[in-house]
């Protein structure tokens, strides 16, 4: 039986791929490919984490992911362990159930979790004992604009940190290094590597490139939504400052649902206003492709030798919006969360109160105004 595995990476598009697999099952199987998500109780209804959670407690360690682990009840060795088993057996029937059609998994977590050749060899033992033959699909975004994608990510999980940090994490983050390390362990001809591109995906395309690694005609699929965007300047300013006095894990080491639910509402209401998303400033993307360029370089050489480039100069970044406009976003924002009745009402930062307060008098004054003049 055949495997198709979409490792990653994370935040190219992979959100876009698992809703096209998981709405298009039916036509999908018609046309000889099964999807089956198996989300476990509490996980993320979209990437299939939870085969690295297997991964893992075959090498008798913890997978290190906070945020993961809390949503399922992994909180150590032991419940690691009963989940383990009890997620291997669902697995397998699911295969058994599959009757030799091509078995997809998308779990973009995988290429920036398992980063040794012992983890990423102990995956592919793993998916040995269910498969003949296994295909390894990994994305790649250009560095400059998976930053501020990460960024965003990286609050919404309830952490209080900088744009600059996070610059760091990603340049330090070897795209060539990685490749090699992952074709090393399972074999060059098993890895399949494409680029976030417009001129390298089919028609210009993700989903279309995708269905054309599948094998399948999409002619008649449905196309969601993009999915997962990234929150806005204002909104991530908002998440930082309250990030500050309510931690993202309790004690237990579960996650807070408070924060929880103060993030989904937000991400609500963010999601209808067209303030602007994080973008880098001209100087920043130049830093991080000087960084990077000696790796892509190799990789490009390795993997991509007809290329000129593997990611093209970009054009230049557009005009940032000024502060004091980012500050009357953040206001009206928060104005948003204070009117909208929800049980995290109470719960916005407090460093804002001052200006939510002058904004919601004159919010009132400009309506009365409105309604005099009607």
């Amino acid at each position: 039986m055949h495997a198709i595995v979409h490792i990653g990476m994370p935040k190219a598009g992979s959100s876009s791929i698992q809703a096209w697999l998981q709405r298009n099952k039916v036509a999908l199987a018609r046309q000889g490919v099964v999807y089956d998500r198996l989300a476990a109780p509490g996980a993320p209804s979209s990437s299939q984490a939870e085969l690295a959670v297997c991964v893992f407690d075959r090498m008798g360690r913890q997978l290190p992911s906070r945020w993961f682990w809390s949503a399922i009840g992994v909180l150590d060795e032991a419940s690691q362990r009963a989940f383990a088993q009890s997620h291997t057996a669902r697995f397998r029937a699911s295969v058994r159930a599959a009757q030799g059609r091509v078995y997809v998994i998308s779990a973009e977590n995988l290429a920036a979790t398992l980063r040794t050749g012992e983890e990423i060899t102990a995956l592919a033992q793993f998916l040995s004992e269910f498969f003949e033959e296994v295909r390894y699909v990994l994305y790649l975004r250009r560095q400059e604009e998976y930053v501020p994608s990460a960024y965003s990510q990286t609050i919404r999980r309830g952490a209080n940190t900088s744009l600059q940090d996070v610059m760091r994490r990603i340049i330090r983050r070897d795209y060539f290094k990685m490749v090699e390390c992952w074709a090393t362990a399972v074999g060059r001809d098993a890895l399949e590597v494409r680029l976030l591109e417009p001129d390298a995906l089919i028609d210009g395309d993700l989903l279309a490139d995708f269905a054309a690694v599948l094998g399948v005609d999409q002619t008649g699929f449905i196309i969601p939504d993009r999915l997962n965007e990234s929150l806005s300047r204002a909104a991530l300013e908002i998440l930082c400052a309250h990030a500050a006095g309510h931690p993202a894990f309790l004690e237990n080491g579960h996650k807070n649902p408070a924060v929880a639910r103060f993030t989904k509402l937000l991400y609500t209401l963010d999601r209808d206003r067209t303030y602007e998303k994080p973008v880098l400033t001209q100087g920043q993307v130049r830093k991080v492709r000087n960084a990077c360029a000696d790796s892509n370089e190799r990789l490009r050489t390795a993997w991509f030798p007809d290329r000129a480039e593997l990611f093209p100069e970009p054009p230049p970044p557009p005009a940032r919006v000024p502060g004091p406009r980012v500050s009357r976003q953040v206001a009206e924002l928060a104005v948003a969360l204070y009117e909208t009745p929800s049980p995290v009402t109470p719960r916005i930062p407090a460093r804002l109160a001052r200006r939510v307060t002058r904004l919601r008098r004159f919010l009132r004054f400009r309506r009365g105004r409105h309604g005099r003049a009607t």
